[in-house]
């Protein structure tokens, strides 16, 4: 019965008796050990537990095998995304390393740069005080040479042998006049001048007088000066004259017809001048009109003449030059008087029988045009 309970304990037993067949593990619960008869052990049942334990453990092992390569398959997903990530941060390193290289190479641009400003700036501010101490010496230099020639002219007079009629000379020379050799220099007078543009001069090259409502002007003066422009002797702008003293200036406004007098102040360290121009503005002119000659015509009939040269009279802007077209052909020009009267003779051949269209245009001094047919 020890061998027995030995046996059967912990195992899933079928053991069958003369009175009866207990199976399962209920068997040490349910059987007195001590008084049973054992007839014979049954291990076909131990066989088959065993066989069962061995597939579940065979089961059990092939889902840990089945656990375990899950595991290292994400394991290895997550060594590839680990190395993934750090290829991804390597090159994210050379990225900004590259921009840090950028940044400091922009940095050392813009130093170098701010240094040749620097340089440039304090080239240019001593160029600026060698030229003032030039100009400085310049004018000192032409203080003492008017000193020194004062002093000559003064000594000149001081060495004149005193008139006895006049008493004269030496003796003559007075405080007054010594003090007049320390007077400062006198900023000499500097040229300049002013005239209308080509391009705003439509009429003759000198006669200022222009159709331009809004004239350009062209002049010269010392080079670098600040030229000051008045029209009726109201400032209306100012022009800088460039390193050979040229300087242009436009009109601001647009000028009415009529007469202007300019006036153009230049201010230099050389010194100072100025200078005037008299501008006349004319954009119309006066329509022309013509008729046939009361000795070329034909009482009571307009624009009939007996003869093929007659003589036509007519007025117009005074001073002004009138063109004489037949058929659109220009056959001669007049000019017109100071009163604004005309006339002209037509020559032989510039005339047919017939009917003659004629057209006289009016060309006044500013280039306006008016015309009558």
């Amino acid at each position: 019965n020890g061998a027995l309970y030995s046996s059967i304990k912990g195992n899933n037993l079928a053991v069958k008796f003369k009175d009866k067949t207990i199976t399962g593990s209920k068997i040490l619960g349910s059987v007195d050990l001590k008084d049973i008869q054992l007839e014979r052990i049954d291990s076909s049942l131990v066989d088959a537990a065993q066989v069962e334990k061995k597939g579940t453990g065979k089961q059990r092992s092939k889902k840990e095998n089945e656990e375990l390569k899950k595991q290292l398959d994400d394991a290895e997903n997550a060594k590839k995304e680990a190395d993934k990530a750090k290829e991804e941060a390597e090159k994210a390193k050379e990225a900004a390393e590259k921009a840090l290289n950028e940044a400091f190479e922009v940095q050392n641009a813009s130093k170098q740069m701010e240094e040749m400003l620097q340089n440039f700036l304090a080239d240019n501010v001593a160029k600026d005080n060698l030229a003032q101490q030039n100009d400085a010496s310049q004018q000192n230099t032409q203080a003492k040479a008017a000193q020194a020639l004062k002093q000559n002219d003064a000594e000149k007079v001081l060495a004149q042998p005193i008139n006895k009629n006049t008493s004269t000379g030496k003796s003559n020379s007075s405080k007054n006049e010594e003090n007049q050799f320390d007077a400062e220099p006198v900023k000499e007078e500097i040229k300049v001048t002013l005239a209308l543009a080509a391009e705003s001069n439509s009429g003759s090259k000198d006669d200022s007088i222009t159709n331009f409502t809004k004239p350009q002007f062209v002049g010269s003066t010392a080079p670098n000066a600040t030229i000051i422009i008045k029209i009726n002797g109201i400032a209306v702008g100012q022009a800088v004259a460039d390193s050979l003293g040229n300087f242009t200036f436009t009109a601001p406004e647009t000028l009415a017809d009529g007469t202007y007098n300019l006036e153009a102040e230049a201010k230099a360290a050389d010194g100072n001048g100025s200078t005037k121009l008299v501008i006349t503005i004319d954009s119309v002119t006066d329509k022309p009109t013509f008729e046939l000659s009361p000795e070329s015509s034909v009482s009571g009939h307009k624009g009939l003449t007996p003869t093929l040269t007659p003589s036509i009279v007519g007025t117009a802007e005074e001073n002004a030059k009138v063109d004489i077209y037949v058929d659109n052909k220009l056959v001669a020009s007049v000019d017109v008087d100071k009163d604004g009267n005309w006339s002209y003779e037509f020559k032989n051949n510039e005339l047919s029988e017939g009917e003659n269209n004629i057209k006289v245009v009016a060309v006044d001094k500013a280039g306006n045009k008016n015309e009558t047919t």
